[in-house]
């Protein structure tokens, strides 16, 4: 894949090493018209359940001191079908194991300072593995309404050099989180998605139509959309989401 996150450039899935050398100056090209190098990143394809980790870094006394400020399980997505992550909660086990690796892989990595997403993978037989990391800068709506439930805000935390007000990992005990990402249908674009309906939910705490990029989808033209959704029930929040696959999957005429 090109090493510029979020390329609009084709990924290639090689399964040997004459199916590498086939596909790297095909995406060598690619890469270099949308960014202007030819860099590209292999990445090992690892089966197993994914995860994002937030994280927010300071230089500390003993060296850099990282504080993770969210965990999201992703749930895998049917083509066509939206994406889903969900926050973690901060006294689940595998939370407490996913945090220990992220810490342990920003270490290795040498970041001293800033705001880091990391994706890793849980493989059945061999825990958990970085998949990706990058740096955190944008904010959008959809990532406000997170922090604002959550009461951590990585960013301003990073830029004041201070550890989050919260204790490590910032689930709640009893609040379900989940964000919801789908691609807007064509032809129609953004104004083709049914708004007033998806807000009339009442689960749903924000929808932003111009979201922070999502590693789980692949790049894309077409815009996306965000959509937050909050309450104590996790019943809710899961019949509001089968309620938004249902609204989305209408005819475009509905």
């Amino acid at each position: 894949m090109p090493a510029v996150l979020g390329t609009a450039a084709e990924l290639a899935h090689c399964h040997s090493s004459d199916q590498i050398a086939r596909a790297w100056p095909r995406i060598q090209d690619a890469a270099h018209r949308h960014t202007g190098t030819k860099d590209l990143v292999l990445q090992e394809l690892v089966q197993g359940h994914e995860y994002l980790v937030d994280s927010t870094t300071h230089p500390g006394p003993g060296g850099p001191q990282h504080t993770v400020t969210g965990i999201w399980a992703h749930r895998t997505a049917a083509p066509g079908q939206p994406h889903r992550h969900g926050l973690l909660h901060r006294h689940n086990l595998l939370a407490r194991r996913l945090s220990i690796e992220a810490r342990r892989a920003l270490d290795v990595l040498g970041v001293d300072d800033g705001t880091i997403t990391s994706q890793l993978v849980f493989a059945p037989d061999r825990g958990p593995l970085l998949l990706s990391a990058g740096v955190a800068t944008h904010r959008s709506r959809a990532d406000e309404t997170v922090w604002k439930i959550t009461g951590v805000d990585p960013i301003d935390t990073a830029l004041r050099h201070s550890r989050p007000d919260r204790p490590e990992h910032g689930g709640s005990v009893g609040l379900r989180i989940a964000r919801i990402r789908l691609q807007a249908p064509q032809p129609g674009g953004l104004s083709a998605v049914p708004v007033d309906r998806l807000q009339d939910l009442p689960t749903v705490r924000c929808l932003d139509t111009r979201p922070s990029p999502n590693p789980f989808m692949a790049p894309s033209a077409a815009p996306s959309y965000e959509i937050v959704l909050s309450h104590d029930s996790r019943n809710a929040v899961e019949r509001a989401y089968h309620h938004i696959t249902a609204l989305t999957a209408l005819p475009r005429s509905a």
